[in-house]
């Protein structure tokens, strides 16, 4: 029933209606799906379930229309049909069906035609939370001013979609989560990680890959950042001088392709493996260069690994 290579048709599906798994079917976008299909077997499909992969209303590949959705309006399941990206959204679909939608999940639907009208239309129907963190939202300094006090803004400091800049940020400085900026896409330079020296998540920072990283940077906040975290980060300007004037600090790694050992991104060669031979994790980096192909070592070294 799952398999997308029979040579679907109404046809065929008629000649084994016993036979079929229906909720593989109904979550199947290799159907030849139309209007007639679906009221064809509609007491077959699979209506309510609680999955996405085998519910009729989270399928994309149904013909979705205005007719469609009001046909059968009492047997989607509301969840599901809010979330699918495939109907053809519209305020005038939105206004049609109302009542219909599950309001926790529309506003995580990327595929909605977001405007600053659609927002302030059902503005007291919206599940802030999930409008917090969609990206799609035509998000400027006007739009965030406009409802500053219905964001999530723990939710919102993760949002990468943000027009980040130091304006944005100071302008909101005591609403952010500092913990989520930390994780984030930010504008980042220099200058701003030292403005807000006090305020960031330094464990969060430590694993971020779009910092500015360099040996300065890293020099200049030692004393803070986590090195644990550090040591997995593929973005920093992995080199010998870089390794070797901060080996007291790395973590060298304990377990499973993990710490400094597990980081495919170092510039592995049998120079470095050598320089800290009494160092290193040797099960971690020798999975690590054995599953990534690296070829730094003789075979007989390998095999010590």
């Amino acid at each position: 029933s799952a398999n997308k290579a029979l040579p679907w048709s109404l046809g065929l599906i008629e000649r084994f209606e016993d036979l079929w798994n229906w909720s593989a079917l109904s979550g199947s976008e290799a159907l030849p799906w139309s209007l007639e299909l679906i009221e064809r077997f509609e007491d077959r499909w699979n209506w309510r379930a609680h999955h996405a992969w085998d519910n009729l209303a989270a399928n994309e590949a149904l013909p979705w229309s205005p007719e469609l959705i009001e046909r059968y309006k009492g047997r989607w399941n509301r969840w599901f049909i809010s979330a699918n990206k495939a109907l053809p959204w519209s305020l005038e679909l939105i206004e049609c069906f109302l009542d219909s939608w599950q309001w926790h999940v529309l506003p995580g639907n990327e595929a909605l035609p977001w405007s600053l009208e659609l927002i302030e239309r059902y503005k007291d129907r919206w599940y802030w939370r999930s409008l917090s963190e969609n990206e799609a939202l035509p998000w400027s300094l006007e739009l965030i001013e406009r409802y500053k006090d219905r964001w999530y803004w723990r939710i919102l400091s993760e949002n990468e979609a943000l027009p980040w800049s130091r304006e944005l940020i100071e302008r909101y400085e005591d609403r952010w989560s500092w913990a989520g900026l930390s994780g984030n896409e930010l504008p980042w330079s220099l200058e701003l990680i030292e403005h807000y020296e006090g305020r960031w998540d330094w464990e969060r920072l430590s694993k971020n890959m779009a910092l500015p990283w360099s040996f300065e940077l890293i020099e200049q906040y030692k004393g803070r950042w986590d090195w644990e975290r550090l040591s997995k980060n593929t973005a920093l300007p992995w080199s010998l001088e870089l390794i070797e004037r901060f080996k007291d600090s790395w973590d060298w790694g304990q377990y499973f392709l993990d710490g400094l050992s597990g980081n495919a991104a170092l510039p592995w060669s049998l120079e470095l493996i050598e320089r800290f031979e009494d160092l290193w994790d040797w099960h971690s980096a020798g999975v690590l260069l054995r599953r990534t192909k690296i070829l730094v070592l003789s075979s007989s070294a390998i095999d010590g690994l």
